[in-house]
Parts: C-alpha cells; structure tokens; sequence
C-alpha cells in the first residue's frame, strides 16, 4: 500500500489542527479533527481493503461511502454555520440530508450500488460547489465590507479548498461509468483514481491555511465584536 499524496496531506492537515487545539476548542473549527482522524483512517482503510479483497463485489466503495458520508455532514455543518440567512442554511440542511439519506439507501437496501454511489457522490459535490459560489457571491458582490481582505479570512480558504475539490472530482466521477472499462490511465491510474489524489492536495492544504488562521481572525472578530 503506498503512502500517496493524499495521505501525506490528511495527515498534515489532522497535525495542523492538533497542534492548534487550543485556538480551536469551543468553536466549530474543533470538528476538524474528528473529521480528519475519521477521513484519514478510511483512506488508509479503503486502500488496505483494496490490495487485500481485490475481487470483492463493490470494491472498496462500502469505505469510502462513509469517507463521503462523513464529509457531507462535516461541510454541511461548516457552511450552515458561516451562513447568515435562514433561506441558505435551509436551502444547505435539506441539500445534505438528501445527499447522504441516499448513501445510505444505497449502502444498506442494494446489494451492489457502485454506480450509485458514484452518481450521487457527483450530485451532492455539484451541491456543495453550488453553495461554495453562493458564498463567494456573497463576499464579493453583497457584502459592504470592503476594508475585509479575504486571503485572512479562514473560511475562505476552507470554501476554496472544497470548490475547487469538489469541481474536479465531480467531473472525473461523472464520466466514471464511460471511463471504468478503458484503459486510459495516468502514472498508472484511472483518472477517477488519480483526481481524488492530486485535489487533495488543494482541499487539505487549504484546510491547513484556514486552521492556522483562525487564531488571529477570531480574536480580530471578538474584538470588534
């Protein structure tokens, strides 16, 4: 099982928090951590699974569908927080409780239901780059507050991290019922292998700059609170 990027940034993204617990504790940025323990143990899960039960029915996708899961409510939970209008917490609340009420149709009442998941893995990723703009909408366009330098805002690097993850996956994982019977492969993977890895990259280091910002943009907010 080789140790790949997107290990290598899981882990320095769970370090980061961590080492940032006390900044962290009491606020939502806590969850941080469970969902990283929990995210980083799945993958190495999934991959082990893999090498071991190479013919089993569904692969590994029984893994990484709670990996999924997992990280609809974690980013679910984040945007209803940094939402102000009752209108996109509600519009975030139902968007993901459908998202993952289907996972887990699919996991417990079909027997095989890779496609499934795949489909409604690009449906829900599709959601969250939806309300990921609707953020970024709100920043740029409707906000006033123009003396606020977003490269210091945490959140919006948490938010760039999972639009930009979220855009690429979904598209790789859309074309995966045309793409899992060629041979197209990229330093020896299949492209709805190899993009996970390489956005991973974006979305954990970008949860590692919003991790050690947190510290200075919530006591800026408290004091000018």
């Amino acid at each position: 099982m080789p140790i790949l990027s997107n290990f290598i940034v899981e882990l320095s993204a769970l370090l980061a928090a961590l080492y940032n617990l006390k900044h962290i504790r009491n606020t939502r940025y806590f969850y941080f951590i469970p969902f990283l323990a929990f995210t980083l143990l799945g993958e190495f899960g999934g991959a082990y699974f893999a090498d071991a039960y190479p013919d089993y029915v569904t692969g590994n996708t029984h893994i990484y569908l709670w990996v999924v899961v997992f990280g609809f409510i974690f980013f679910g939970y984040q945007f209803y927080e940094i939402f102000q209008s009752k209108l996109w917490k509600w519009i975030t609340a139902t968007g993901i409780t459908l998202s993952v009420s289907a996972m887990l149709v699919w996991f417990c009442f079909f027997p095989v239901y890779t496609q499934l998941y795949y489909n409604t893995y690009v449906i829900g990723g599709f959601f969250l780059c939806c309300i990921c703009c609707a953020y970024m909408y709100q920043q740029f366009i409707v906000s006033d507050d123009y003396e606020v330098n977003l490269f210091h805002v945490p959140d919006f690097w948490l938010v760039m991290g999972i639009l930009l993850f979220y855009v690429g996956n979904s598209i790789a994982f859309a074309l995966h019922f045309f793409l899992k019977g060629e041979t197209i492969l990229i330093w020896g993977m299949k492209l709805y292998h190899l993009f996970p890895r390489i956005l991973s990259v974006f979305l954990y280091g970008f949860m590692v700059v919003a991790l050690f910002l947190w510290k200075k943009y919530r006591e800026k907010s408290l004091s000018a609170s």
